[in-house]
């Protein structure tokens, strides 16, 4: 009797052995890895023809008229692995049946942070008024094949406009000026960051980078402005930095005024609104 009680309780581990055994084999030892893009706004993919390459366009938001940036995601085809030195560019183009125009940008460079390369398209008008595509060139570094890629982009209109256009006082020009930064605007002293461009023709928008800009930050339903703002200064590419300073949350409106290098008024009707709790 003693003897079969033993049998049975061997029994008995050994099936308990095995069953543990089987859940440790079916259970994942590796996480699945985490999404780099996941906070990132896909755009669209598309293999590039010709080179054994695809992209990938990934934005911060939803595609807006204004300043945005791009990042192009490069993949080999048969190894999934990112691709470096591809010679990546971008040509945005707006299709409005009866004419065509391209739109303000900043090439693509490599950004080892995010295994991509990084550039901006400032779109100057929403795809209500036609058909937006980012062209993506590209060179397969192995073989040097080259191709592209065309990839529809829908623009919105942001409730609050970062961008607006005018015509210059002083010669006539088409002048584009979108707001950069403060993307999140807090209590205190933010940056704000401007990137300006001239049409010279529908496909060419260079920077303008000589321009003296003063900022009057207000607050209209308080009927109060604030202190301690620094006018914005040129940097490089259009780019121009200052500060404005927001004393407390709530709609603000900051009023532009835009001379040239002269000191001759170009326009002073311009503004951004800016709203934060």
């Amino acid at each position: 009797m003693k003897s079969l009680f033993l049998k049975i309780v061997a029994a008995v581990f050994a099936v308990a052995i095995i069953s543990v055994s089987c859940k440790k084999e079916s259970t994942p030892t590796d996480p699945t890895p985490e999404d780099p893009y996941a906070d990132l706004y896909k755009v669209g993919e598309s293999a590039i023809t010709g080179t054994g390459l695809t992209v990938t366009l990934y934005m911060d938001e939803e595609p807006f008229m204004g300043y945005n940036y791009v990042y192009a995601v490069v993949k080999d085809d048969v190894t999934g692995d990112f691709v470096e030195n591809a010679n990546v560019t971008f040509k945005p183009m707006m299709d409005m049946g009866s004419m065509m125009h391209s739109a303000p940008l900043e090439q693509p460079i490599w950004n080892a942070d995010w295994n991509a390369y990084k550039g901006t398209v400032t779109f100057i008008m929403p795809s209500a008024g036609g058909t937006w595509t980012v062209t993506v060139n590209a060179t397969n570094p192995v073989t040097l094949d080259q191709g592209e890629a065309v990839i529809n982009v829908n623009v919105i209109t942001n409730v609050e406009p970062r961008l607006f256009s005018f015509i210059s006082a002083v010669d006539n020009a088409k002048i584009f000026v979108a707001l950069t930064d403060p993307r999140e605007p807090v209590v205190g002293m933010n940056d704000f960051g401007l990137v300006i461009y001239s049409k010279q023709d529908m496909y060419t928008f260079p920077p303008v980078s000589d321009l003296k800009i003063e900022i009057e930050p207000e607050m209209p339903t308080m009927g109060h402005g604030s202190p301690n703002n620094v006018n914005p200064t040129a940097e490089d590419f259009g780019h121009y930095m200052g500060q404005v300073n927001f004393t407390m949350t709530g709609y603000w409106k900051v009023n532009l005024t835009i001379k040239d290098a002269q000191d001759q008024l170009m326009w002073d009707q311009g503004y951004f609104d800016i709203t934060f709790q």
